[in-house]
């Protein structure tokens, strides 16, 4: 389910509920609209709008807080590329192969996770830059140096890429979505009952019917970012990729 679908979905259970609690106020005996009972029912809609803006509000949280996260790893990334690279070129000439694998490593992770689809993978990304690490590694342990200044450079190479293999591992686990979609589902239902109840015992007029299109709105809005945030790489809400672009023009200078 896409977010904007999720989204739509949400303003249409909304507005159901909007127009639920419109036909049960004409249907209802009069009763069921004495003091007291408004008054009950009042209190019932309030604990359960607390509730939701509750439980929506730490759903928001976690995903700007996973977001955030997958930014910071962006970064990260990149800043470990370009002192990586500035190792290897204290290195010298010796480190010009291994320059070479790290330019194409990185062009390649841009189209794989950007979506440059001109670039065709068979292997999980994951996998793939696994083994582009290890190919790096693998290169470092057979570069030959000759001087101080060369092995002290080789063992920060060394560091550097021992972790860009952490942050590798770290993106393989944070893998799919972090949204826990029955709970998200549960308070849209919460949402909508509570829309039901203030239409219960409001009449109908334009304003009323105002309300209920901005309180859909606002809540489908707010679905559509938690769902765009879940899924950072693509979408409206995507990570930039400056920073990795930074690192790559300057593995080309």
């Amino acid at each position: 389910m896409t977010p904007l679908f999720a989204a739509l979905f949400v303003a249409f259970l909304m507005m159901a509920g909007a127009l639920a609690g419109a036909l049960l106020r004409k249907h209802l005996p009069s009763k069921h609209f004495g003091q007291e009972t408004m008054e009950a029912v009042k209190l019932g809609l309030g604990f359960i709008a607390t509730l939701s803006a509750l439980v929506m509000g730490l759903v928001i949280s976690s995903s700007k807080a996973s977001y955030d996260a997958r930014v910071e790893m962006v970064h990260a990334s990149a800043a470990l590329i370009i002192q990586f690279d500035a190792s290897l070129r204290q290195i010298g000439p010796e480190a010009d192969p291994i320059r070479v694998v790290l330019k194409d490593a990185v062009v390649a992770t841009m189209g794989e996770i950007w979506g440059a689809h001109s670039l065709e993978v068979d292997q999980p990304e994951a996998v793939v830059t696994k083994r582009r690490v290890g190919q790096l590694e693998r290169m470092l342990f057979a570069l030959v140096v000759s001087n101080e200044m060369q092995r002290q450079a080789q063992a920060n190479a060394f560091k550097l890429v021992a972790e860009l293999a952490r942050l590798n591992a770290s993106a393989f686990t944070q893998h799919g979505s972090d949204v826990v979609m029955p709970l998200l589902a549960v308070v849209s239902c919460w949402m909508m009952l509570n829309v039901a109840g203030w239409n219960l015992f409001a009449p109908a007029n334009r304003m009323l019917m105002a309300v209920n299109v901005v309180c859909a709105l606002s809540v489908a809005s707010a679905v559509f970012l938690i769902l765009e945030m879940d899924q950072p790489f693509n979408g409206v809400i995507s990570i930039s990729e400056v920073p990795m672009r930074a690192a790559l023009e300057r593995l080309l200078e």
